[in-house]
């Protein structure tokens, strides 16, 4: 397969449609919710270089940079929480640096890249089931 996103560091808690990342909110008075997640290999034949990640609005609804509609979805590499202070530091939207997996001569399927994905809503949002934002990873594919 690939690289995914798991929402445990277990090899059955890749995201995929049959169990994707959720996030719940009351639209009414809004929020804040920061999850960890973990991007990892799952073919021992690859390695993967210069990886990164970002969240996407395929629907160009402006929900991930809060540029217009003040919802925003922010990225942080660490494995502890993230703290206020630390998420005020990180432009909404914007794309996440991650260590390689494996390198050029030796394949990883067992390492665990943590990421913690932070979304805000406003106030005052419409009922409704958002499924067009996706965390996308890029990497250089590295055939070991």
């Amino acid at each position: 397969m690939s690289l995914g996103v798991y929402l445990k560091p277990k090899a059955t808690a890749l995201v995929t449609s049959q169990n994707p990342f959720r996030v719940t909110f009351d639209g009414r008075t809004g929020g804040v919710v920061a999850q960890q997640v973990f991007v990892r290999n799952d073919d021992i034949r690859k390695s993967y270089l210069d990886i990164s990640i970002l969240a996407i609005d395929s629907l160009n609804e402006n929900l991930v940079d809060g540029s217009t509609s003040g919802w925003e979805w922010k990225l942080a590499s660490k494995s502890v929480p993230v703290t206020g202070e630390e998420w005020d530091t990180i432009d909404p939207g914007s794309t996440l640096t991650l260590p390689d997996i494996g390198s050029t001569t030796l394949p990883d399927i067992h390492t665990y890249l943590p990421v913690w994905v932070y979304v805000k809503i406003p106030r005052n949002q419409a009922v409704r089931n958002i499924t067009d934002i996706v965390l996308r990873i890029l990497a250089t594919e590295i055939l070991v």
